[in-house]
């Protein structure tokens, strides 16, 4: 009896990658005011990106929440660059001081309407109309 060659299932070819540092063309921007008031800024380079889960306690599974995350290179080890001291958010690699400094301040401006229209005083005012 003649046996038949064991064929392997073949495998199937992926066009996707890990992202890299320099595909979204972004970099991390400090400011050490929270509104960009005291008028210096810097960046740090994006050496990794991660897919960051988060759960909330007691919540169940389908709750989670992600966000790809950038990761820079502070004090010389690997960080979220959201644990990174005076961390305010990513910009293109393009943007210089001046322009992210405005950022800066209108990043601030916006958060902090948000934090406002949560608040039962502002909620209030606007329930008038």
């Amino acid at each position: 009896m003649e046996e038949l060659p064991v064929m392997e299932p073949a495998r199937p070819t992926s066009a996707c990658s890990a992202l890299t540092p320099g595909d979204l063309g972004l970099k991390a921007l400090l400011c050490e005011s929270a509104d960009g008031s005291d008028g210096a800024v810097s960046f740090m380079p994006i050496v990794a990106w991660v897919t960051l889960t988060e759960l909330v306690d007691g919540a169940a599974p389908e709750s989670a929440t992600w966000s790809w995350e950038p990761v820079v290179v502070f004090e010389h080890a690997l960080r979220l660059a959201r644990t990174v001291p005076h961390y305010r958010g990513t910009v293109a690699k393009d943007v210089i001081g001046k322009v992210a400094l405005g950022l800066v301040k209108s990043r601030f401006i916006t958060a902090r309407d948000e934090r406002r229209s949560h608040s039962p005083i502002w909620s209030s005012n606007v329930s008038g109309y």
